[in-house]
C-alpha cells in the first residue's frame, strides 16, 4: 500500500489527527509536493502495521 493509498482509505483529516500534523501537511503528501519527516514515517510505518513501507513513502506523487 502507499502513503497516498493509506491516506485515502483513512481520511485526510483523520491521518492528520493520527499524527499530529496539520491537514495541509498531508495534502502535501498526497500531492507529492513534500514526503514525510523521518519520525513521521515511522510513526505512519508503526500505525499501519507496515503495510505502507518507506519506499512507498519516499515516492512523490500518485504515479510513483
Amino acid at each position: 500500500m502507499t502513503l497516498c493509498d493509506w491516506i485515502q482509505k483513512t481520511g485526510p483529516k483523520a491521518v492528520a489527527r493520527l499524527l499530529k500534523v496539520d491537514p495541509s501537511t498531508v495534502s502535501l503528501w498526497r500531492n507529492g509536493r513534500s514526503v514525510p519527516r523521518a519520525e513521521t514515517m515511522l510513526k505512519i510505518h508503526t500505525i499501519t502495521l507496515g503495510k505502507v513501507s518507506y519506499r512507498s513513502m519516499l515516492k512523490r506523487g500518485k504515479n510513483d
